[in-house]
Parts: C-alpha cells; sequence; structure tokens
C-alpha cells in the first residue's frame, strides 16, 4: 500500500512538472514563419528537449546540416562566447531546441558574386557547351569560396555512360555534412542530368554493380555519444533512376561518473546501459529527382 502510495505521488508530481515546464515555455515562445537556417558549430549542434543547456538531448545535428527553425525562447543568454536564444527547430523526426548562436541564414542571392559565370565556368571546364540556363536561385550552394577557375575532381566511364564531378573551390567541393560539388551525367555524350540548378548530391565516389555513386556524409561524436549521418545517390545505368538512401546512426552509452566532461552524458543504472538508433531512408527518384517510391526502416535497441 505504501508503495502504491509512493508511485502514484512520484507519477502526479513528474506530470506536474512537466506541464509547469510546458506552460513556460509556451509563455516564453516567440513563433514566426519557418525559415531555413545553416548549422556553423564544429562537431555538430546538440538538439535538446526543452530550451536549456542541461535539456535531455535528442540528437546531434552535423555541422553543415540546413534546418527549418520555427520561433525562439525570448530571453538571449550566451553559450560558449556566442550570443542568442533557444530556438525550436525540427530535424529528421525531431523536435526540439537548439542554440541560436550557431545558426546563421542560408544562402541568399545578394551573397552571389558576380564576377564568376557558373555555367561558362563549367562549360570551360569541361571543354564543352551544355544546353541549359542557369538559375541561380535554384542553386543553394554556398558560393562566398568560390574561384575563377573550376575543376573536375572525378570524371567515370561506364559503357556510353559518363559521369563528372566539378569542384568551385580550391581545396575540394566535399564537406562535412555537407557538398559545393557540381554533378553531371551524360549518355552518348548528351546531357541527361545535372545537379546545377538545385542542391548538390554529392562527390561522386565509384562506379559498382553498374551504379554510379555520389555521396554528401558527417559525423561527430563526444565521450558517451556518436551519430552519423550520410546520404548517397546512387544512379542505375540500366534503369536511368536514382535511389536516394539516407542513413541515419546515433549511439548513446553511459557513463560510471559524471564530472565537467561528462556533464552531458547519462550515468550507468540498471536502467540505462546504451542506446542505438538507426534510421534508412530509401527513395526511387527519376532524373527530375520527382520521388516516385519511398521505404522507411528504423531500428532502436536500449538496454
Amino acid at each position: 500500500m505504501k508503495k502504491t502510495l509512493i508511485i502514484t505521488i512520484l507519477l502526479v508530481s513528474s506530470f506536474n512538472c512537466k506541464k509547469n515546464q510546458t506552460t513556460e515555455i509556451k509563455e516564453k515562445f516567440q513563433e514566426f514563419p519557418p525559415k531555413a537556417m545553416l548549422i556553423q558549430a564544429t562537431g555538430g549542434l546538440r538538439l535538446r528537449e526543452t530550451p536549456n543547456i542541461n535539456g535531455n538531448i535528442l540528437v546531434v545535428i552535423p555541422n553543415g546540416s540546413i534546418i527549418k527553425t520555427y520561433g525562439n525562447v525570448s530571453q538571449e543568454e550566451t553559450q560558449q562566447g556566442k550570443k542568442g536564444k533557444w530556438t525550436r527547430v525540427k530535424y529528421l523526426h525531431y523536435s526540439g531546441f537548439v542554440f541560436s548562436g550557431f545558426l546563421s541564414e542560408k544562402f541568399d542571392q545578394k551573397d552571389f558574386k558576380p564576377d564568376i559565370d557558373i555555367l561558362n565556368q563549367i562549360a570551360n571546364t569541361l571543354g564543352f557547351k551544355i544546353d541549359l540556363k542557369y538559375q541561380i536561385y535554384l542553386d543553394s550552394r554556398y558560393k562566398k569560396k568560390y574561384v575563377k577557375n573550376f575543376k573536375i575532381v572525378k570524371d567515370l566511364h561506364y559503357k556510353e555512360f559518363r559521369a563528372i564531378t566539378i569542384t568551385p573551390e580550391i581545396n575540394g567541393c566535399e564537406f562535412y555534412g555537407d557538398s559545393n560539388c557540381y554533378n553531371l551525367i551524360l549518355k552518348n555524350n548528351s546531357l541527361i542530368f545535372h545537379d546545377i540548378n538545385s542542391d548538390s548530391i554529392g562527390m561522386l565516389q565509384d562506379i559498382k554493380d553498374e551504379k554510379f555513386t555520389f555521396l554528401i556524409e558527417a559525423g561527430c561524436g563526444g565521450g558517451c555519444d556518436y551519430s552519423y549521418n550520410s546520404t548517397s545517390h546512387e544512379f542505375n545505368t540500366e534503369s536511368e533512376k536514382f535511389f536516394r538512401i539516407e542513413n541515419y546512426k546515433s549511439i548513446t552509452q553511459c557513463v560510471n561518473e559524471i564530472d565537467m566532461f561528462t556533464e552531458d552524458c547519462i550515468k550507468c543504472s540498471k536502467d540505462f546501459k546504451y542506446s542505438n538508433y538507426s534510421k534508412i531512408i530509401t527513395q526511387e527518384i527519376d532524373l527530375n529527382r520527382n520521388v516516385l517510391k519511398t521505404d522507411v526502416k528504423e531500428i532502436f535497441d536500449k538496454k
């Protein structure tokens, strides 16, 4: 009887605590229309369940990721020397808060360097002209580091197909969790696919099982957690269709003691040793990147 009473009191107390916490967040929350933002945080940015530094970590979002923000908790504060507010965001299947001091606005047309003609640069690099119209407002790449001499970084041939990756930067076009690469696929020397007027599909990796593979990947981890995210595009030369595969993994392990280096970790107990979450989204898409079919697999293992 006493045990039942104690459990009931704890449950009611926990419920009231969460209710009060939710009410407090709503009172401070300032909503605004969805806005695309770029994460600029070495090692990734922690997405927390509540808007404070001690909030439960839902996932670590890789540096360079683009997310949508939906509103701020009004009080400004300073974290790691950066001023900002706790901002509500959505990432994958998660919804929570990140600190806005590590966010910057997504590329705007005004940032474009007018002295660089993208289409002519690509044509000069290839050695032949390509029949398409460049539309800057559709090209979401970050262009501040562009140079005037683009280079081919990967060029693969298979039967009548040719796949090419071009870099507009000195140090390559593939970086943590994102890509500035321009990619083209030709068949019998005619252009059948490009990502020039859109976001990049990554960097060309290899040709295997009659498929060209392009990849973007990122991973980060601390003393007790690790996350990895990759997006690959596989072009099937038989069907002339793409398979877009997004692979996300998150591993959290407990620690025996909490100290200044493990304050974001979970202490080992009979209720928690580790958690392992993975999600794979596979989409069949056509050459215009229209989604034809989607398959989602999720695995969650906790001990």
